[in-house]
C-alpha cells in the first residue's frame, strides 16, 4: 500500500512520502523479479480517504492535520471501495491502482509530463 503521496510530494511530509516513494520503487523492483515465477504485484496509490491516518499525527502539525482532515473528509472514495478496487485490480493484475480520480490524473501529468 503505497499512497499518491508518492508522486505529489505535498510538502512537509518529506519522510511519508519518501516511504511512500520507496514502496512503489520496491513493488516495481518485485513485479520484475517475480513475473518468471507466475507472482503479480500490485501498488494501491490512493489520496486521502476517511481513516487513521490522523491518529499517527504529531499534535504540533495542528495546520497540516487540520487540511488533512478536510482532504479526508471531501474524499469521493471510502475505505471499502479502495479495498474493492485494489481485489479487483489484483485479479486483473494490474500493476498501478489509482482509486481517486482526481489523483489518477495528476499521476498521469507526473508520469508522462514531469
Amino acid at each position: 500500500m503505497a499512497s499518491s503521496a508518492a508522486f505529489l510530494s505535498a510538502p512537509r511530509t518529506g519522510a511519508y512520502n519518501a516511504s511512500k516513494a520507496a514502496i512503489v520503487s520496491l513493488s516495481e523492483t518485485l513485479r520484475i523479479e517475480l513475473l518468471g515465477h507466475g507472482i503479480g504485484v500490485s501498488v494501491a496509490c490512493p489520496g486521502y480517504f476517511p481513516s487513521n491516518l490522523l491518529e499517527s499525527m504529531d499534535e504540533e502539525e495542528g495546520k497540516l492535520k487540520d487540511r488533512v482532515k478536510g482532504l479526508m473528509a471531501r474524499s469521493e472514495v471510502s475505505a471499502a471501495d479502495i479495498a474493492a478496487g485494489i481485489l479487483d485490480a489484483v485479479e486483473k493484475n494490474r500493476f498501478w491502482i489509482h482509486p481517486h480520480r482526481q489523483e489518477r490524473r495528476l499521476w498521469y501529468l507526473e508520469r508522462f509530463s514531469p
